[in-house]
């Protein structure tokens, strides 16, 4: 994955625009189908071994998980970021972006930095008691 600001190096994709960070520019959908697919054949091909070796078949499964989550820690490094960012541009899509500033916040914060640690539930300084200053209603 690339870091913010910077742009991908020729023939990678950094995973914004829609594309996954898969070779090829997978579509996210098929990007998510792949990584799952993938992490249970890791799963699956690592119970297979360990049932072949003669080891018992719960003890096979909870190393298995073990193992397969580690390989695919180490392994799937760019998969992993690209659906992390696909997770990330959706939880956020609605919301305003970093770049922009709520000044109405920017206010409140001012106002709350200025208060002393005895004025909590008095109106900020400047404010006067019917402009939302006292205690909730």
């Amino acid at each position: 994955m690339v870091a913010p600001g910077r742009s991908a190096p020729p023939g990678q994709r950094s995973g914004i625009g829609g594309r996954s960070g898969y070779p090829g520019g997978v579509s996210p959908r098929r990007a998510w189908i792949l990584y799952t697919l993938i992490r249970l054949g890791l799963f699956v091909a690592v119970l297979v071994v360990l049932i072949l070796l003669g080891i018992n078949v719960w003890i096979s499964a909870i190393l298995a998980a073990l193992i397969a989550f580690a390989i695919s820690l180490i392994a799937l490094q760019r998969p992993r970021d690209a659906l992390s960012a696909d997770i990330h541009r959706w939880r956020n899509k609605g919301s305003v972006s970093d770049e922009v500033h709520d000044t109405d916040a920017d206010v409140e914060d001012a106002a709350i930095d200025g208060a002393a640690p005895g004025d909590v539930g008095r109106p900020a300084p400047g404010v006067s008691e019917g402009e939302g200053g006292g205690e909730p209603r």
